[in-house]
């Protein structure tokens, strides 16, 4: 769980991927904290799994992930969603295994989501694109089923993780027509004429109502759903994307901070000039003056996420000026 009196910045973008790396665009000071840093590697491959480990959410195998993601914080409680995530089912001699889509775009992503949200329209009207791979549907009715995180069985059969429960027939059958509809479009043509793996079915999985979980002293700033609605259902103190360290009382200052840098960040070479003058000046006053015990980054790294460690006797470790970020190597 999260080390208390330490603050915590959580990026929400993958590292490398949809984020420059090159030092040479680095501001003085990040440079200097991603440099002295101890780096090291956690037990996740996504930011989901980091905060649903720190608010003891890690057992559930995703129930409850679809309406922790979109749910309206004001009525979780009465809500039930689900996730689909668009998948590629490869046929063996005796199954069928499910082969992760790492080279997705989001306009294949956000054509097939049109696709299936109009054929799910009559009976399920809200369906929402959270992210390339989780689409979000919400129920009018709670729903008897017993599903399987995405997660836990890419690149393996899927026999075994079968849905199940009293409303499993339905959606059975509903999964089976989109795989139709999925066959015959253009997407899966051009893909495989590119020689890349077609996106032929879906995943259902993440459903339940919301997770009820322990009390957790922790002061958050997001405009994540899924945050957000984690902060309401642990009593956590809440603020926006916009919040100044200013802002907090000692109390809120005394428990670990979690400061979620949003997607929107970052638009260009620049965003390491942004996230200092916006956190990582503050950040190391608050550090020098102790009224926090460490700064941590937390980034997602070639499907691991990483934590970049900086406290106040960091800055003495001058001898990592001479040999490169394990994050950038």
């Amino acid at each position: 769980m999260l080390t208390r009196s330490s603050l915590y910045f959580v990026f929400e973008k993958h590292f490398a991927q949809d984020l420059s790396l090159d030092l040479s665009s680095f501001t003085p000071l990040f440079k200097r904290f991603v440099t002295l840093s101890d780096c090291s590697s956690t037990a996740f491959s996504s930011i989901i799994d980091w905060y649903m480990y720190q608010f003891g959410l890690s057992e559930l195998g995703g129930r409850g992930l679809g309406t922790l993601m979109c749910g309206d914080t004001d009525e979780l409680e009465n809500q039930y969603w689900f996730i689909i995530t668009p998948v590629c089912l490869v046929p063996t001699s005796n199954d069928l295994v499910m082969r992760d889509l790492t080279d997705i775009v989001a306009s294949e992503s956000e054509e097939l989501f049109s696709l299936v949200r109009d054929h799910l329209k009559g009976e399920y009207s809200n369906m929402v694109m959270h992210s390339k791979k989780i689409w979000c549907v919400k129920t009018k009715l709670p729903q008897d089923l017993k599903t399987t995180s995405y997660h836990a069985i890419r690149n393996k059969s899927i026999a075994p993780h079968a849905i199940t429960g009293k409303d499993s027939g339905k959606w059975r059958r509903l999964m089976s027509e989109i795989e139709i509809l999925m066959s015959q479009h253009h997407i899966n043509s051009q893909r495989q004429l590119s020689g890349k793996l077609p996106i032929n079915s879906v995943w259902l999985w993440g459903a339940g109502s919301a997770p009820s979980t322990a009390r957790c002293d922790y002061t958050i700033s997001t405009r994540n759903q899924m945050h957000i609605n984690l902060a309401k259902l642990s009593g956590s103190y809440l603020y926006s994307q916009n919040m100044k360290f200013a802002q907090l009382t000692s109390e809120e200052l005394s428990n670990p901070i979690i400061i979620d840098i949003n997607n929107l960040f970052f638009d260009d070479l620049s965003w390491t000039k942004k996230f200092e003058d916006l956190y990582l000046q503050d950040a190391q006053e608050l550090l020098t003056t102790k009224k926090i015990r460490s700064i941590k980054l937390i980034v997602r790294f070639n499907n691991k996420v990483y934590e970049l460690h900086f406290k106040k006797n960091s800055s003495w470790k001058l001898w990592k000026f001479l040999q490169k970020p394990k994050i950038l190597i």
